[in-house]
């Protein structure tokens, strides 16, 4: 069975369907966080398809330099297929062993990156490093799959069609949510001043349709439910929605934790 990955038609369908349903609002709120002097410097990590970065080069001055980075091309390419010529630098960067001096921005921002580190203090490390003293690393990470029904839904469903050996991939994106020890990491490898703010939110769908595709196309489990037919697979995941939710309109909680750190 291939792989879970963001490749092939995921990015596109993930741009297009997963973006709106969950990310967005919060996109809109991490970069209302973010206050860079005029010729400063911004790092963002796992910008993925790009929804932080749109939203940071509408916000920031002409003159502030963004960099946008991820460890995927694949994912990066519709932001830089979106924003080519828009002054943003894009590169695929690693957010734990970036090729940056150190001390060379005032903010690094990430939007739901640092629960896919392997080592999150490495990552850490690392953006405490390219920071000038008195910068600012932003980021986000979901609460719980109980904090987000949508997803636990979603995660329920996948999970019961897909053979047993099929890595539970929603269980790494919605595994790392316990804010004293995340605190504990951040003020462990040098951080001070780390503010924690618990952020619910509304997840909305125009039906169970539309909401079948997203989980059956626009994640990185994707890959396994070619092989038993994409349609197929959509049929089913729309009919136990249904049976929980109706046909739609959909609306659901859901719930971040942002963190605010200083150098």
């Amino acid at each position: 069975m291939a792989e879970a990955s963001f490749g092939g038609s995921v990015p596109q369908n993930y741009n297009k369907l997963l973006v709106p349903l969950i990310f967005e609002d919060y996109a809109d709120d991490l970069v209302s966080r973010v206050d860079v002097p005029s010729g400063g410097r911004v790092l963002e990590i796992a910008c993925g398809t790009g929804v932080v970065t749109r939203k940071l080069r509408a916000a920031l001055a002409d003159d502030v330099e963004l960099v946008a980075t991820d460890i995927n091309p694949d994912m990066q390419a519709v932001a830089v297929e979106a924003h080519d010529g828009d002054g943003i630098v894009f590169e695929v960067q690693d957010g734990t062993a970036l090729t940056y001096d150190d001390d060379s921005f005032d903010t690094v921002v990430c939007q739901y990156g640092v629960m896919f580190y392997p080592d999150k203090t490495v990552g850490y490390r690392e953006a405490l490093r390219v920071l000038k003293p008195g910068g600012r690393f932003i980021f986000n990470v979901w609460d719980s799959l109980e904090q987000n029904p949508l997803m636990k839904m979603a995660h329920e469903i996948t999970t019961g069609m897909l053979p047993p050996e099929t890595p539970p991939f929603l269980m790494i994106p919605f595994g790392y949510f316990d804010i004293e020890i995340i605190q504990a990491e951040l003020s462990g490898v040098g951080f001070s001043n780390v503010d924690v703010s618990v952020l619910p939110k509304t997840s909305r769908s125009d039906s169970a349709r539309t909401l079948s595709e997203t989980f059956a196309t626009g994640t990185p489990l994707a890959p396994h439910f070619v092989e038993m037919g994409v349609d197929k697979a959509i049929d089913h995941i729309e009919g136990a929605i249904r049976e929980v939710l109706g046909d739609g309109p959909i609306e659901a909680p859901m719930q971040a934790i942002v963190f605010e750190a200083e150098v």
